[in-house]
């Protein structure tokens, strides 16, 4: 749940050390976590999460069930970011800790196909969740 969907999708112990930006990651599920008062995904299994992120995208996945403050939904929606180029940095997030307001990242749909793929009886209809499904399979 507190790493980002390319971190999710490898096996354990190639995921690596992590870096700043997937820590920033886990910060903005943190946030999120106490601001909900529980943890919001607590009833899905690990590949459960991780198909809701990339179907839906991690803040959709993780937060839709909540109604969150408009102060802190901008910091979420940053820190939560599934591309890596828009997600904020340390730089961002200090931005908005002094008050500074920055554009509110809208997050895009992956494409869709017209018709899934099916796997073992696992219907896809986007890329990312065919090469996780191809892999997990």
């Amino acid at each position: 749940m507190y790493e980002p969907i390319p971190q999710g999708m490898a096996m354990r112990e190639g995921r690596g050390m992590g870096t700043v930006e997937t820590d920033l990651y886990a910060l903005g599920v943190t946030i999120l976590v106490l601001m909900a008062g529980r943890n919001p995904v607590a009833d899905l299994k690990d590949e459960e999460i991780l198909r809701a992120k990339i179907t839906q995208s991690s803040y959709q996945a993780l937060a839709a069930d909540y109604r969150l403050p408009l102060q802190v939904l901008e910091v979420l929606r940053g820190l939560l970011s599934d591309d890596p180029a828009q997600r904020w940095n340390m730089e961002s997030l200090e931005l908005w800790l002094a008050g500074r307001r920055l554009s509110p990242i809208q997050t895009k749909p992956a494409l869709r196909a017209q018709r899934p793929f099916s796997i073992k009886g696992i219907e896809v209809f986007n890329v990312r969740e065919l090469a996780h499904l191809i892999g997990y399979v």
